[in-house]
C-alpha cells in the first residue's frame, strides 16, 4: 500500500502511457498518432503549446505528427528525417504500449520541444495466443449543423476500415517467442471542393496494408536477443484537389516504409546491464 504525494518534486517530466487494453478499447482512428492525441495538453497533434502538425492534403495519410515531437519504436529513434513526422507506423494492435514523455523529460530523450512518443511493440509469451478486430467508421456518423455555410462542409466521407488479425505464442518453449500481425486500412472521402460531377474521382482512396512480426530469444537467465520487421505498404489516389479545379487535376502516390529491429539485453553482473538496439 501506498500514498500518492500532492506535490511530486523529484523531477519536472511529464508522463503519459496508454496501455493495452485502453488501446484496444479506445473508439478512434486505428493510428498511434491518434492515441497519443488522448493525452492532456497535446492537441492538433502538438504537443505542450510546441505545434508542428505536418497532416496536410500535400503530404497525404502516410505521415502524420507534429515536426516538434520525436518517434520511437521501442526506444529507437524512427522520426522522419525531412519533415520530422511519423516514419514507421505498425498497426495499434502491434502495441503494448504507448508513451508520452514531455517537458522535463531525462537524458535518453532528445531532440524534440513538444513531445516524445515512445511505441512498446507486443511479444510473443509462453501460451499460444491471438486474435482479430475490425474498427469502422461509416458517413452516416457525422453531421453538420443545418445553417453552416456550404463552402464551410467537409466532402462527402465514406468510410474508415481497419482489419486486423495477430498470433503469439512460444517456437521454442521458455527459448524463442514469436508474435505476427497482419492489418488492411482504408479509407474513402470527397476531397473539399470537389462535386459529384467528378465521379469517383472526387474521393481520396487510401488503401495500406502493414505487416509486422517480432522474435525474442532467451539465450540464457542473462542474455535476451531480439529481431522485429514492420513494413506498410500503400497507396493514396486522387489527391490536391482544390476549389474550383476539374476532375482531371489531381495526383496518386504510393507510399510505404519497411524497417528492422535487432535488440540484445544482457545483465553482465547483479550491478551493471546492457542494453543494445539497432
Amino acid at each position: 500500500t501506498g500514498e500518492t504525494p500532492l506535490i511530486q518534486a523529484e523531477d519536472s517530466q511529464l508522463t503519459t502511457s496508454f496501455d493495452e487494453e485502453l488501446i484496444q478499447n479506445l473508439p478512434i482512428a486505428r493510428e498511434f498518432v491518434a492515441v497519443a492525441a488522448m493525452t492532456a495538453g497535446v492537441a492538433d497533434n502538438g504537443a505542450y503549446g510546441a505545434g508542428g502538425n505536418v497532416q496536410s492534403e500535400g503530404t497525404g495519410r502516410y505521415r502524420r505528427g507534429s515536426a516538434a515531437n520525436a518517434y520511437r519504436l521501442n526506444g529507437v529513434d524512427v522520426t522522419e528525417p525531412d519533415w520530422g513526422a511519423t516514419w514507421v507506423n505498425p498497426s495499434v494492435d502491434t502495441l503494448a504500449e504507448v508513451q508520452v514523455v514531455g517537458i522535463g523529460a531525462s537524458a535518453e530523450y532528445g531532440n524534440f520541444t513538444g513531445a516524445a512518443i515512445n511505441l512498446i511493440t507486443k511479444g510473443g509469451t509462453n501460451v499460444f495466443h491471438g486474435g482479430l478486430s475490425g474498427y469502422h467508421q461509416g458517413g452516416w456518423l457525422r453531421h453538420f449543423p443545418d445553417d453552416i455555410i456550404e463552402d464551410f462542409k467537409w466532402g462527402e466521407f465514406r468510410y474508415d476500415w481497419d482489419i486486423s488479425g495477430h498470433v503469439g505464442g512460444p517456437i521454442v518453449r521458455g527459448r524463442l517467442l514469436g508474435f505476427g500481425n497482419i492489418s488492411r486500412t482504408m479509407h474513402k472521402e470527397a476531397r473539399f471542393g470537389a462535386d459529384e460531377s467528378f465521379g469517383d474521382k472526387r474521393f481520396e482512396d487510401t488503401k495500406r496494408t502493414r505487416y509486422h512480426g517480432r522474435l525474442d530469444f532467451q539465450a540464457n537467465d542473462r542474455n535476451t536477443i531480439g529481431v522485429m520487421y514492420s513494413s506498410d505498404p500503400g497507396t493514396d489516389k486522387n489527391l490536391g484537389r482544390s476549389q474550383g479545379s476539374g476532375p482531371e487535376i489531381g495526383y496518386n502516390f504510393d507510399f510505404g516504409s519497411k524497417s528492422w529491429l535487432a535488440s540484445w539485453q544482457s545483465q553482465f553482473s547483479d550491478n551493471t546491464y546492457f542494453d543494445f538496439r539497432y
